[in-house]
């Protein structure tokens, strides 16, 4: 019961007359959500701004995970660079020795 309640929380917009009883937390679930609040018959200007914050989201995560790639894309380039100057230079002092 925790668990489901962690993840629904009560919002109300009074100053807009609009009550919306949860609001799943879980992104995974906020299209159901959507869906079921259409079928409640909330109001059209509530799911439209809930789809928007529901988009917004995905966006938002998805750039995130964008920019956690290329911070290691780039480290991992770098060490694969310096590993090939060090082979290089190994290569080098090798011929020299020999």
């Amino acid at each position: 019961m925790d668990l489901l309640n962690n993840k629904l929380c009560s919002l109300t917009n009074k100053s807009a007359g609009i009550t919306n009883k949860y609001r799943w937390r879980n992104n995974d679930n906020d299209l159901i959500f959507l869906k079921e609040m259409a079928k409640n018959g909330e109001g059209v200007d509530t799911v439209r701004r809930e789809l928007k914050r529901f988009i917004g989201d995905g966006i938002s995560e998805a750039l995130k995970q964008e920019k956690t790639f290329d911070e290691e894309f780039s480290e991992v380039s770098a060490r694969i660079h310096a590993g090939r100057e060090t082979m290089k230079e190994a290569t080098k002092n090798r011929c020299l020795f020999n």
